[in-house]
């Protein structure tokens, strides 16, 4: 017998400070664990991917632990990206999360490259927040 159960999908986007661009977060419900992918500028893609799980620690099972597991594209830069966020949404959340992030536009000077980052940090707060409650 198959059953098909309705996964919850939820859409967040945030435009990005002194830019053009935009980030966009499409959050997937797994289960316990929640799947995002998040993609800004003018390409997107798959730059780098963080996955925490979180697990009961071995010396307090009532307290939780969590590790995080990163795969970067070669050549991509959202490595620390993928990986703090995946961290900082299941700490909020107390579940596992795989985090994809790819973010790209040419010629950005440092502000602007900085103005995407809090934009991402920003959009990452805002998707723990919807799903806190």
């Amino acid at each position: 017998m198959l059953y098909f159960v309705e996964m919850d999908t939820r859409r967040f986007d945030m435009a990005v400070e002194g830019t053009h661009g935009r980030l966009e977060a499409v959050c997937v419900e797994c289960g316990a664990d929640l799947i995002v992918v998040i993609g800004g500028g003018e390409r997107y893609h798959c730059g780098a991917i963080g996955l925490t799980l979180t697990l009961p620690s071995l010396k307090d099972a009532d307290r939780p632990t969590r590790s995080t597991y990163q795969i970067p594209v070669p050549g991509h830069k959202e490595e620390a990206l993928a990986r703090e966020g995946s961290l900082q949404l299941a700490r909020c959340l107390n579940k596992n999360v795989l985090l994809s992030v790819g973010i790209h536009e040419d010629d950005l000077s440092a502000d602007g490259i900085q103005h995407y980052v809090d934009a991402f940090y920003a959009l990452v707060e805002r998707i723990a927040q919807a799903y806190e409650g």
